[in-house]
């Protein structure tokens, strides 16, 4: 029995140890990320298309890696990593709440415009995400 227990115990020790390993710290010391991380934003067009005025998307960014947010009308979370060139967006998991055909439709587009930002940049306030081609494709302002 108390063999059996030390097993499990020492099983236990190795998946977290693994996990500790396999989810490093993220690199927010580069110059241009302070200003974006630990910070709540609000996303005012999707691909240089204003959203409309009674829509609400949400951004956060946080130092540990987490990304979260409301799209509307499901609310989302995932990851992120920062590099010294730019950032990526890892998988995101969201509600499954039922909405209006045009929220979802703004929603998936959201997510979607979310994939393919490559870089990130505050500039006069705003956090602009443009894609591999330097293309903007999320403009958000602080909340």
């Amino acid at each position: 029995m108390r063999k059996s227990i030390l097993g499990v115990f020492a099983a236990l020790v190795v998946v977290l140890a693994a996990a500790t390993l396999a989810a490093p710290a993220l690199n927010i010391n580069f110059p241009w990320s302070k200003k974006m991380v630990d910070r709540d934003w609000v996303v005012t067009s999707i691909s240089k298309k204003p959203l409309p005025a009674d829509v609400h998307i949400t951004l956060k960014l946080d130092s540990s890696g987490g990304i979260s947010g409301d799209a509307g009308c499901n609310s989302y979370s995932g990851v992120f990593s920062l590099k010294s060139n730019g950032l990526e967006v890892g998988n995101i998991n969201t509600t499954l709440m039922a909405c209006e055909p045009e929220a979802m439709t703004l929603t998936d587009s959201y997510f979607a415009t979310l994939h393919l930002a490559r870089t990130a940049v505050v500039e006069n306030g705003s956090l602009i995400m443009k894609d591999s081609t330097g293309t903007e494709i999320l403009q958000l302002h602080p909340r």
